[in-house]
């Protein structure tokens, strides 16, 4: 049915722990899908994401393919919502509605045994507003126009747009560009709004590292806006430097 990709480096504790929550989640909420797990390489310094995001595709089975980071967690409604869209070649759907929570270690704390949507939920406030940096103590609204953490597409789809874009590394504006590339190429981008709509984040030792400060961050930036200045040949030309 649906081919979760998931690029991974265990540099923590935390995010080992987080990725036993993703593995048991999605194959409890879809159980005829695969978990592709793409791991960072013993002798690689460098996390290229969007490279094992593009492996992960290849090995895949399943026509339709979620491209999910370790510790985000969308819905049930929103995971079958968006394998609905992406049947069609021309839809792109952002799995949730851009809201991004990120839980605290305290919130995940709160988490015991098996996580659930429900106990996600259960953090939040009876009186929660998605507004952005909405916080206490068990969480922060860090987003409320996220396109990255669980996008989802079928295989032509993905041709279509040339795949993820090898020359970024490490993280910063991979899911941002590859959205905006897929819009520039006339499919149509559709962020999922279901009764159960926003992405919750898992915390990890590194969650504090500003994202510009990573070393490959000016590089991503410059990549990006030279994708989005570019009219649709060139960008089609440009898709053609790098290899599914």
């Amino acid at each position: 049915m649906i081919s979760f990709i998931v690029p991974y480096k265990e540099d923590n504790e935390e995010r080992k722990s987080n990725l036993k929550f993703a593995r048991e989640y999605y194959s409890t909420l879809v159980p005829e899908s695969e978990f592709i797990l793409i791991s960072q390489k013993v002798e690689e310094d460098v996390f290229h994401k969007t490279r094992m995001y593009n492996e992960g595709a290849k090995k895949a089975k399943h026509n339709i393919l979620c491209f999910l980071d370790c510790d985000t967690f969308v819905s049930e409604e929103s995971i079958y919502k968006s394998f609905t869209l992406a049947q069609d070649n021309n839809n792109v759907a952002i799995g949730y509605n851009g809201v991004a929570v990120y839980l605290t270690f305290k919130g995940k704390k709160k988490i015991k045994g098996q996580l659930t949507y429900e106990k996600l939920l259960s953090i939040l406030p009876p009186d929660f507003k998605p507004e952005l940096n909405n916080s206490n103590e068990n969480y922060n609204v860090a987003n409320t126009q996220a396109v990255g953490g669980c996008l989802v597409m079928n295989k032509q789809c993905f041709k279509d747009i040339g795949g993820y874009n090898l020359n970024f590394k490490n993280w910063g504006y991979e899911d941002t560009e590859i959205v905006r590339r897929a819009a520039k190429l006339n499919k149509n981008v559709v962020a999922v709004n279901v009764n159960n709509p926003y992405l919750f984040h898992l915390p990890h030792d590194d969650d504090k590292t500003p994202r510009n400060a990573h070393e490959y961050y000016k590089s991503n930036e410059e990549e990006f806006y030279k994708i989005i200045s570019m009219t649709y040949k060139d960008l089609k030309e440009h898709i053609k430097t790098w290899s599914l």
